[in-house]
C-alpha cells in the first residue's frame, strides 16, 4: 500500500487516487464503522500513559508535540462518533502540556486529499508536512537549522 522512497519515506501507493475499485477496497478494509469506540476509562489510561511518558522525554530535554493528521469519510465520522476531541485530544494536550497541531483547527488543513480515508495521498502528504512544520517551527523556534541561508 505504500511507497518508500528517499530517506525512508512513506507515501501511500498513488494507484489508490486513480483506481476507484481499489479505492472503495481499501476504504471497506478500515470498517466496519459501528460500536461505541473505547471505552472512557480506556481512554483516561491512554491519556495518564502518555502523561507520564512525556514526563520522561522532557526529563531528558526532548520537547513532545502531538499532530493530528487528516482522516475522511466513514472513518472520520467514526472517530468523530467513537473518539471526539473533548474525550481524547484535549485531555491529552492538557494533561501533557504539549503543543498540539489538530488539522480541523487549521483551514489550510481541511482540503487535503484522503483517497482511501485515513492517509493523504502523496501530495497532499507532501503539502500537509509544509504545512504543519510550518506551525512547528512557529511555536519552536529553535527548530529552525542555523546552517539554513536566512537563519
Amino acid at each position: 500500500m505504500r511507497w518508500r522512497g528517499p530517506d525512508r519515506q512513506h507515501f501511500v501507493w498513488e494507484r489508490l487516487s486513480r483506481d476507484e475499485r481499489l479505492r472503495d477496497h481499501m476504504r471497506w478494509v478500515w470498517g466496519p464503522f459501528n460500536g461505541e469506540g473505547t471505552k472512557p476509562e480506556e481512554k483516561q489510561r491512554a491519556v495518564d500513559g502518555s502523561a507520564r511518558d512525556v514526563a520522561k522525554l522532557r526529563a531528558r530535554g526532548i520537547e513532545v508535540a502531538f499532530i493530528r493528521s487528516p482522516s475522511a469519510g466513514l472513518y472520520y465520522e467514526h472517530e468523530l462518533r467513537g473518539f471526539p476531541r473533548k474525550d481524547t485530544w484535549e485531555p491529552l494536550l492538557k494533561a501533557t502540556g504539549a503543543f498540539g497541531i489538530h488539522f480541523e483547527d487549521y483551514p489550510q488543513m481541511r482540503h487535503y486529499e484522503v483517497p482511501e480515508w485515513s492517509h493523504l495521498s502523496r501530495a497532499s502528504a507532501t503539502q500537509y508536512t509544509r504545512e504543519y512544520v510550518g506551525l512547528l517551527v512557529a511555536h519552536y523556534p529553535w527548530l529552525v537549522r542555523r546552517d539554513e541561508p536566512g537563519a
